[in-house]
């Protein structure tokens, strides 16, 4: 078995210490295909993408239950901005 000392990252492609991956036990270094410092961004763009779909849900449910009125908050606005996100 050959044990590698250095890896790229698949996301920023720069050649690091495999110190700079997570252990991931499924793959076949045993190491996560991107740095750990790519995995936050990841993970913080993935969280930042999910409250925004949760907000939209929120006020289209907010509007369906009548809580705010249809002046204040457009539909078609909201339906189209859905459709853009997922």
């Amino acid at each position: 078995m050959v044990l590698l000392e250095y890896k790229r990252c698949a996301r920023c492609g720069r050649i690091l210490h495999i110190s700079h991956f997570n252990r991931n036990i499924s793959m076949p270094d045993g190491r996560q295909m991107h740095c750990r410092e790519c995995g936050k961004i990841a993970t913080a763009e993935s969280r930042a993408k999910a409250e925004e779909r949760r907000a939209i849900r929120n006020e289209a449910v907010a509007i369906l239950n009548g809580d705010v009125p249809m002046n204040v908050v457009s539909v078609e606005a909201i339906l189209k901005h859905i459709v853009e996100v997922l």
